[in-house]
């Protein structure tokens, strides 16, 4: 890819947008894209970019590695496990209490900084664990797991794979505006806690067969 994009600096006619600096951050004028002199890229330029890169990209490469090593020894330690296999069995809980704390512990998982949503599929047999220890339907279980983390992943808070990376793209700060993606990270998160417990159906006895 970047052999085929160097290439094309020497037949693609380049071109710009005009800017203005407003509160530190660049915006492009609408309207005032123009062409500019061709000037193609060398292959001892080409090899460079690479290098460039990285350094231009250093805080958000070493967010996300240090945010993936946080993810990594909260799985590898089974703390998140463990936790929801004793909620899963301790039989005296509220319903109530149980959707409160799963959905907050996997939504708030996307507020600091971690790398896949991906990683939330293996709680997915927990959630279905859970949804049986309340009597409900396996479905619930699975929705509990997603509802709370996609809550977080979408406000994306301080999320360096979503929110950092396209900030540092836009060359704005990092993370700034984080006030109103707190405000919608709330919203997402009562909802996906409030809908279960106002929608499940009516339980049975805790500990009874479905």
């Amino acid at each position: 890819m970047l052999v085929i994009t160097g290439a094309a600096t020497w037949a693609v006619p380049p071109g710009e947008f005009e800017d203005v600096l407003r509160e530190g951050a660049k915006f492009a004028v609408p309207g005032s894209l123009h062409t500019i002199a061709l000037s193609g890229v060398g292959p001892g330029t080409l090899v460079t970019f690479i290098a460039e890169g990285i350094v231009k990209s250093t805080p958000i490469i070493f967010l996300i590695l240090f945010s993936g090593c946080e993810v990594n020894v909260l799985e590898q330690s089974g703390a998140l496990s463990n936790a929801f296999n004793a909620m899963a069995r301790r039989k005296g809980s509220s319903d109530t209490v149980i959707i409160l704390s799963v959905c907050v512990r996997s939504s708030r998982c996307w507020a600091p900084p971690v790398s896949s949503s991906t990683r939330w599929v293996a709680f997915i047999p927990l959630g279905m664990l859970l949804a049986s220890s309340m009597n409900l339907p396996r479905i619930f279980g699975v929705g509990l797991i997603y509802l709370g983390t996609y809550a977080g992943f979408n406000a994306a808070i301080i999320n360096p794979g979503t929110t950092g990376l396209a900030q540092r793209l836009a060359e704005l700060p990092l993370f700034p505006g984080m006030g109103f993606r707190l405000g919608i990270y709330l919203a997402f998160a009562v909802c996906a806690i409030v809908i279960p417990c106002a929608l499940r159906p009516p339980l049975s006895p805790r500990g009874a067969h479905q």
